[in-house]
């Protein structure tokens, strides 16, 4: 009897031990299709490398479609070394990795199958597996799209930062170029034609002039040019320019433009438009030494979704485009990257000022536009200027009538901090007969007003002044002298001075650098109106 209950209790703990192995077989079994259904199906890409050769061994669809694959199966087998964009990362990613035990949250830039750039967030660690190899469990995930999203930011931050920095050279020389022309126009008005220097003054005056052009470029790269945005239609002011491109371009380089039937009109300053086509015009022909095709097209495109290309976007819209396209010798992915910078060139010494992709680039953001650019090197090169479509419609405007005596009586209270352009416009005006109180700042400006007895017609300031600021300046004078006209004056641009809602849009402006007639003529026209 013993035996026998031996041998029942033995058989009954037999069979306990299979159905407890069964249990255990069947939850590992559960457990393995659950981690095999969570390793298929997860949006991150996961794998398994072997150290020694870099073998991928084992990964999802999720990786494999990360790097442009088709299924795993075309992957497993295949070495990680090919994924990297530069070979030594997996070097200095396993360096890494020695040093901190595993990594976390890790950006790398990889590379897929057809050679283009991903950039994932990448979390590793290293395992020994039963038969003694080291394996390493990768997990990671696509962040290309952010990183598209920062790259467009630095740039935009770093072209912003440079505008800033070139509006500022550009303002302070206006206030020198005023002063050197001023000065060159009353010593010529002096000495008359005949004198012997009269061809050096006129070499001064030339000179000048074309300082004026690159300070101009300067505050257009800037957005603080002098903006007076009309409604144009672009295939009409390219159809003007053509007989002039053909001319600038030469026999070698052949034009073409094409152009919708009727573009819709967007709001730009047409002379900034010009100097758009202009500019990238010259910069094709300079990339087609042999000669080529240049096209031209202004089209009325509706870009639906937001549409992004390198380090530019383009929200969704109604745009009028202007595509410039060049056959010529195209650009390496590092030009692309600093086209824009200010005084950045490809060209040789002396040829280029390097502001003409700088100036195109700051006249379409002052238009609200953007500016895409596509090229390859020995293709060609493309660059799209998007503008937003306007309501408004063109209309012809009447030139403006400007007076002929240019001489008066009037009281004038000249607030100028920079003393040649101060001193110069007192030597102007008070030839032509004007009263001029000179003030050097805005603090100076209120007393001389305050001991002034009689009237004062007109208050000519600078936009940008130390002491009282223009806006408390205006605010002071429209309150204690409300007949006194205003006529302000800037190497900065209407639209930077006008910032302040104290100074009306409608107050007269004349921007820096300007010629005494220009100056006199404006403080005429102000005071007659």
């Amino acid at each position: 009897m013993a035996y026998l209950a031996l041998s029942l209790a033995l058989g009954a703990a037999l069979l306990a031990l299979v159905l407890v192995s069964r249990r255990l077989r069947r939850s590992r079994g559960d457990s393995e299709r659950r981690y095999r259904k969570m390793f298929e199906q997860t949006l991150a890409g996961v794998s398994t490398t072997r150290v020694s050769d870099g073998r991928i061994i084992l990964c999802n669809e999720a990786f494999a479609q990360l790097f442009g694959y088709d299924s795993p199966e075309q992957v497993i087998g295949s070495t990680s070394q090919d994924l990297y964009w530069d070979a030594a990362d997996r070097l200095r990613m396993l360096t890494t990795l020695r040093e901190k035990g595993e990594l976390r949250n890790f950006e790398m830039r990889l590379k897929r199958r057809d050679n283009k750039p991903v950039w994932a967030l990448v979390n590793v660690n290293q395992r020994t597996s039963e038969t003694g190899e080291q394996l390493l469990e990768n997990t990671c995930v696509d962040i290309t799209d952010r990183k598209l999203l920062e790259q467009q930011l630095w740039q935009a931050q770093k072209l912003d930062a440079l505008g800033s920095l070139a509006g500022g050279v550009a303002h302070d020389f206006n206030n020198l170029l005023t002063a050197i022309i001023g000065y060159a126009d009353l010593v010529q008005q002096q000495l008359g034609p005949e004198s012997p220097h009269a061809e050096d003054l006129g070499e001064i005056i030339k000179a000048s002039d074309r300082a004026t052009a690159l300070t101009r470029q300067l505050l257009a790269f800037s957005r603080r040019q002098p903006f007076e945005p009309k409604p144009l239609r672009l295939n009409e002011r390219v159809a003007d320019m053509e007989k002039m491109l053909r001319r600038l371009l030469g026999p070698a380089v052949r034009l073409v433009t094409a152009s919708d039937a009727e573009p819709a009109p967007i709001m730009a300053d047409p002379n900034q438009i010009e100097q758009v086509v202009m500019n990238l015009a010259v910069n094709s022909r300079d990339a087609m030494p042999e000669g080529g095709t240049l096209t031209i097209e202004t089209r009325t495109v509706r870009i639906d979704e937001p549409y992004a290309h390198g380090a530019t976007a383009v929200p969704r819209g109604n745009y009028v485009m202007l595509a410039v396209s060049d056959t010529g010798v195209g650009m390496t992915p590092e030009t692309l990257g600093r086209l824009f910078e200010p005084f950045f060139t490809t060209k040789e010494k002396g040829k280029g000022t390097g502001l003409g992709l700088s100036t195109v680039y700051g006249i379409v953001k002052q238009s609200q536009g953007h500016v895409i650019v596509y090229s390859e090197p020995g293709v060609g090169t493309t660059f799209k200027c998007y503008f937003p479509v306007s309501d408004a419609r063109p209309r012809v405007s009447r030139p403006l009538q400007l007076p002929t005596e240019v001489r008066g009586t009037e009281t004038i209270l000249l607030v100028e901090d920079e003393e040649p352009i101060r001193e110069l416009a007192v030597e102007a005006l008070e030839r032509l007969g004007y009263t001029i109180l000179a003030a050097s700042d805005g603090d100076s400006a209120m007393s001389l007003a305050a001991g002034h007895d009689g009237p004062i017609h007109l208050l000519l300031s600078d936009g940008v002044l130390s002491g009282v600021r223009v806006p408390e300046l205006l605010r002071r004078f429209v309150a204690q002298r409300s007949e006194t006209k205003i006529l302000l004056m800037s190497g900065y641009s209407q639209e930077a001075v006008f910032q302040n809602d104290i100074v009306a849009p409608n107050t007269a402006f004349l921007p820096k650098p300007f010629t005494l007639r220009q100056l006199t003529e404006r403080v005429r026209e102000v005071l007659d109106s």
